[in-house]
């Protein structure tokens, strides 16, 4: 195995990120790094319905506790897609010495690096949008609760005084007229991201020889 620095002078991708994935890697690394990214897209997934099932029965600790999860699953779904968007190369190389066959057609004449470099980037966009989504809801969620679901914070008059507290409340309350409607968009929206990412994980891995190939085909 090569050392990192090596692997990332040999990267394509413009992003900063230790390789995961190096020159010299077994294509069973590849293989197994591709399972990892979809096993987190789709745990990811399982809890954002998980996350939607607890908001509806009012499960207040639990719903802190499956942001929590997904925050800290949403951060290395990030950190997986930036490194597939680097690492593209190194791995289309590793896994076309491991075969012997070709599944693409000599009339072929689509850009191939501009598709798969298309594709990763839908990948890292659906990444970064769920956890930027994961970390704004907690705070539409509080929101919501202070209003509808009658939490007690009177303390923060307590702390920082009345007139502090009378503002606090008056832009909570003026908040609240849309905060229910906020919390299902970003449902739905994780919902979407979540789908997209699963899908694309099965399809890096069911069409992994065809997108390397491709890949090393149109970037000589």
């Amino acid at each position: 195995m090569q050392n990192t620095a090596s692997s990332t002078n040999n990267k394509d991708g413009p992003f900063s990120t230790n390789s995961i994935i190096e020159e010299g890697d077994s294509i069973e690394s590849v293989m197994n790094f591709l399972y990892f990214n979809l096993f987190i897209s789709i745990l990811i997934l399982l809890l954002v319905i998980l996350l939607i099932y607890l908001f509806k029965k009012d499960k207040n600790k639990l719903v802190f506790i499956t942001i929590f999860t997904l925050e800290i699953l949403g951060y290395i779904s990030y950190y997986l897609a930036l490194n597939l968007y680097n690492d593209i190369g190194i791995i289309s190389t590793i896994y076309q010495n491991s075969i012997n066959y070709s599944v693409m057609g000599s009339n072929f004449n689509v850009d191939g690096v501009k598709m798969v470099r298309e594709l990763l980037g839908v990948n890292i966009i659906m990444s970064f949008s769920m956890l930027i989504l994961a970390f704004l809801f907690p705070g539409t969620y509080i929101n919501y609760k202070v209003i509808h679901g009658n939490w007690d914070i009177s303390y923060i008059k307590k702390i920082f005084g009345e007139r502090f507290y009378y503002y606090f409340m008056k832009i909570y309350s003026y908040g609240s007229k849309t905060s229910l409607g906020w919390i299902y968009y970003c449902f739905i929206l994780l919902i979407i991201s979540c789908l997209v990412s699963v899908i694309i994980g099965f399809y890096l891995i069911k069409d992994i020889d065809f997108i390397t190939e491709w890949y090393v085909k149109f970037k000589k």
